[in-house]
């Protein structure tokens, strides 16, 4: 026998209550509608005193700015203390909260969509929030530090064989990126780590940030540029090279920068 669920009646009466307690939410009924069925036929209907929790989290699974915006609202004003008791680093606390931002409402199924309106919204970002920084804590205590892979190309300045590169240069390169990556803003760690490693594209981006995705892509492009040239001190001041030199490595390993980037935010990510 089917799950009951819940009549049309109810269902507009539940969409009514959402749509008076968020009503600059452009959300349509039909799209809450077939989201509140579904979850009706896995566990029951939405209770009507989480009904607006329940209207919110539709709108942000389908992508409105707005709602993403009030999202962000509760989850800094209920998580925050919870997530320092994990770690009361600030550095740690924002890192926490930028991945479950990336959770909530990135890629194809954004975890706001697990919300089904059985518990309040603020206790559920709660708990999500707070499995996020312990599971953060334990890959940083275990982060590994292995060498990274890197694929140097064919040769520096048209003149040196590959493998005298990857001997050479290859551990200061990847010195000098784990250094440079800790330079990064935490937006600009967390929009390398979804673009590269979450593979989340441009336009989402630009949707979950609220902003034109020439925006997000100047800020992907910046992020990338400040790395390199981290890398780029790094080599002069550890290996003692040339300017010169350095611009003909830096301008090889850009190409493999990307992989190597991946690498590194998705090893500390685990």
């Amino acid at each position: 026998m089917d799950a009951p669920s819940a009549s049309s009646a109810s269902l507009a009466s539940l969409f009514a209550i959402g749509a008076a307690a968020w009503p600059a939410l452009a959300l349509d009924e039909a799209t809450f509608a077939a989201r509140a069925e579904a979850v009706a036929r896995d566990g029951g209907p939405i209770a009507e005193e989480h009904a607006a929790d329940f209207f919110l989290a539709c709108a942000c699974a389908a992508g409105s700015v707005p709602a993403i915006r009030a999202l962000d609202d509760l989850l800094r004003a209920d998580a925050t203390r919870p997530v320092a008791r994990v770690d009361g680093n600030p550095a740690f606390v924002d890192d926490a909260l930028q991945l479950v931002r990336v959770k909530l409402v990135a890629g194809d199924a954004p975890k706001i969509a697990d919300y089904a309106g059985r518990t309040p919204l603020r206790r559920w970002l709660v708990t999500v929030a707070v499995r996020t920084a312990l599971n953060l804590r334990r890959g940083k205590e275990n982060e590994p530090r292995e060498t990274l892979e890197s694929t140097i190309g064919a040769a520096v300045g048209g003149a040196v064989d590959l493998a005298l590169v990857r001997e050479r240069y290859r551990g200061a390169f990847e010195d000098g990126l784990r250094a440079s990556v800790g330079t990064l803003s935490d937006r600009e760690r967390t929009l390398l780590r979804m673009n590269l490693v979450e593979q989340v594209g441009i336009d989402r981006l630009a949707r979950v940030y609220g902003c034109g995705r020439s925006t997000v892509a100047r800020w992907l492009a910046s992020a990338r540029d400040k790395l390199l040239d981290g890398i780029r001190a790094h080599l002069r001041a550890t290996l003692g090279l040339s300017l010169a030199e350095v611009e003909s490595l830096a301008a090889v390993v850009r190409g493999d920068l990307d992989v190597s980037i991946a690498r590194l935010l998705g090893s500390a990510e685990r």
